[in-house]
């Protein structure tokens, strides 16, 4: 099927028919991508409602998200056992994506994320040379939460750093796998979930006086 035919299906068949037929692993995660940023904007939507699961951890977030893209037609799952217990393993014939999720709690703890998914989840093979590191973020200013991170990761001084295109605040940072000796390079990716409007804090003031 060439591209001219694919333009005349609806937009949901059609990217239904790139996920379906990826001729490579750069398309595979270039589409894999586009389809968890999309999902991120609607959890973003519903903050208000998912602000309470900070409490929770990290894990029916991930879920929210493993349920969402099984809905489109990955193969997701959550907590599989794969050298470890992972957060969100996305696979695609020989293909393999894995994301390491976090809620934000200071640089350390993102690190401790990114050096699991680096050295106990993946092997850095040519099918599965890319991760994604998912950060929740409920603390307000995620600039400011994202330029911390991405400034240890810069003075870990394994890593080249390099802005990511299509989504801001997210970045994308390439080293050399311990396993494979090959280039991994993972997808550093918030997710805005603060929620704590001006207007309940004035109306609350208002009631009480």
């Amino acid at each position: 099927m060439n591209l001219d035919e694919l333009k005349k299906w609806p937009p949901y068949l059609e990217k239904a028919i790139l996920r379906e037929h990826v001729s490579s692993y750069e398309a595979f995660v270039k589409q894999l991508y586009v389809d968890i940023d999309h999902i991120i904007v609607l959890l973003e939507d519903d903050r208000k409602d998912i602000s309470d699961l900070q409490k929770n951890g990290e894990d029916k977030i991930t879920n929210m998200i493993k349920r969402d893209l099984l809905v489109i037609g990955y193969d997701a799952t959550h907590d599989e056992v794969y050298g470890g217990h992972v957060d969100l393993l996305v696979k695609k014939n020989n293909y393999r994506w894995i994301g390491e999720a976090k809620i934000h709690r200071g640089p350390k703890y993102l690190q401790q994320g990114m050096e699991q998914l680096i050295t106990r989840y993946t092997t850095g093979n040519g099918n599965q040379s890319c991760g994604g590191l998912l950060i929740y973020i409920f603390n307000k200013n995620a600039k400011k939460v994202m330029d911390q991170w991405k400034e240890r990761v810069v003075n870990s001084g394994c890593c080249s750093i390099e802005s990511c295109s299509v989504k801001t605040l997210a970045f994308l940072s390439t080293r050399n796998h311990r396993s494979s000796g090959l280039p991994f390079t993972v997808r550093h990716i918030p997710v805005l979930l603060h929620f704590d409007p001006d207007d309940k804090s004035v109306r609350n003031r208002v009631t009480q006086a």
